[in-house]
């Protein structure tokens, strides 16, 4: 059996039946599929795309790259009806609802193209005026277009046009470029502990949206990845409490939930962080839990249902205990169990997937 496989499997045998943590501070962000192109959000990487309804974490800065269809430019992105048609980006703190507005190209008009992430940012004039991505210029123009990268990664070739570009030269353009760049691929080492004091955190690396190896800390030759390797942190609070953040370096990264494609347990939910492998020699990751007091949307419901208690014996066996009365629905609100009060009901005949016990004292949601 190859190490990823044993790695893999370590990781996921205590996955069985977990309880659904969140942030307790979380916002939805919305958008609809517009006429004649799409909209990907992204957490900073183009690649750590969210799905819309996402929930994720206040504070957080979102990137927003409009796709046009074929014949089509951007012609106005906004964030809750306020303009970021400049910047492709915001900051989570509400509820937000995305919307962009794409209209035909001119005649005589040619449409630029390039992605807006944290990785680098683009800066692209045309007689000196600002060029957006997605947006337009005449035909025949000059552009001048200089990547800064930003200081977590070292830039390597950028492409104008499919054609190798000197930084902050100038190209002459009559049809659809697009600006692409590449980073510099080195050694990374990643640090942490499963143990974060009221919680525990493991880091994989995600292939196409599954988890293909756990990291194993502190281990010699697997703690080691490459740049731009995607990695998911997920975290598993202690009873009564809920992930606060997670931390990069020191830096704060994106809460949201993660759906993991567990080819042994099926799909599972956790609250963390995904994150990309970049230049620094080293990534230092932890993670904070603050006490549940049960007024954040989607928390475990440990310490607001005290009278609830999920156990799990030898990793294959889950219970639950109740003083009251509960009932167990499934994501889509159907009741799929009903546990009286002062008894022990096994979960184990559950498919996998998120539930929810109610009581008339709280709620506990969790992942089967």
């Amino acid at each position: 059996m190859n190490k990823n496989l044993l790695s893999f499997l370590s990781a996921v045998a205590v996955a069985l039946c977990l309880p659904l943590a969140a942030s307790a501070a979380v916002y939805n962000v919305t958008w609809g599929e517009p006429e004649n192109g799409q909209l990907s959000v992204s957490t900073g990487y183009p690649s750590a795309r969210l799905e819309s309804d996402a929930e994720v974490g206040a504070g957080s800065t979102l990137y927003v790259n409009a796709v046009p269809g074929s014949g089509y430019y951007l012609a106005s992105l906004t964030a809750n009806g306020s303009d970021i048609l400049s910047s492709h980006q915001f900051t989570v703190t509400a509820d937000t609802e995305l919307e962009a507005t794409f209209e035909p190209i001119p005649s005589g008009s040619c449409l630029v193209r390039y992605l807006v992430s944290s990785l680098a940012d683009i800066q692209v004039t045309c007689g000196g005026e600002a060029v957006y991505a997605s947006g337009i210029v005449p035909s025949g123009s000059s552009l001048t277009v200089n990547v800064v990268p930003s200081s977590e990664v070292t830039l390597g070739t950028i492409t104008v046009g499919g054609q190798t570009f000197t930084n902050g030269g100038s190209v002459t353009v009559s049809d659809e470029t697009s600006i692409e760049y590449q980073i510099t691929s080195t050694d990374v080492i990643v640090n942490y502990v499963y143990d974060q004091g009221n919680g525990q955190i493991t880091m994989n690396t995600i292939v196409d949206g599954n988890i293909y190896s756990t990291i194993q800390p502190g281990v010699e030759g697997d703690n080691v990845v490459q740049t731009m390797t995607e990695m998911w942190i997920c975290a598993v609070p202690a009873a009564g409490y809920v992930l606060e953040n997670v931390y990069v370096n020191g830096v704060p990264q994106v809460i949201e939930e993660l759906k993991v494609n567990n080819p042994f347990f099926g799909t599972q939910y956790y609250w963390g962080a995904r994150v990309f492998a970049l230049s620094n020699p080293t990534m230092e990751v932890t993670a904070s839990f603050k006490v549940d007091d049960g007024s954040g949307p989607g928390t475990s419901g440990v310490s607001a249902a005290p009278q609830m208690q999920l156990t799990t014996y030898d990793n294959t066996t889950c219970t639950l205990t109740t003083a009251e009365d509960v009932v167990v629905y499934s994501v889509s609100g159907q009741a799929v169990l009903r546990v009286p009060a002062g008894s022990q009901a096994s979960l184990d005949m559950l498919p996998g997937g998120v539930y929810v016990a109610k009581g008339a004292q709280g709620t506990l949601k969790f992942v089967r």
